[in-house]
């Protein structure tokens, strides 16, 4: 192989690399990994998460077309907020799983990996 064809493979062997996974998107229950860009709590005991995604693949119903739902009177809901927060905090991508065909789209975990 020349060294012109050599240097092209070398160069797009390095972007396929550096370039890391495509964009994520959601699927039936889940989104992501993505990144959170909208985080508020109510009066109410609940959270809402807004994402970069297509939201239409999902098999529920976002909060106003748009957010996901998470209530904060259940188990272990503090320690999935603070994930969240921390996620939303530091721009890290999260993987967000959704209860099948909640209203609001509730969430059942998020996993984060780097």
């Amino acid at each position: 192989m020349n060294a012109w064809k050599s240097a092209a493979l070398a160069v797009c062997t390095a972007a396929m690399i550096l370039s890391g996974p495509a964009n994520a998107a959601c699927g039936a229950s889940s989104c992501g990994p993505t990144l959170i860009t909208k985080l508020y709590v109510n009066a109410t005991n609940q959270a809402f998460v807004q994402v970069a995604e297509n939201l239409s693949p999902l098999n529920c119903t976002p909060e106003g077309g748009a957010l996901f739902t998470l209530d904060l009177t259940q188990p272990s809901a503090e320690e999935l907020y603070a994930l969240l927060l921390s996620a939303h905090l530091q721009r890290t991508p999260l993987l967000i799983r959704l209860d099948d065909n909640s209203p609001g789209c509730t969430i059942a975990y998020a996993v984060s990996e780097q």
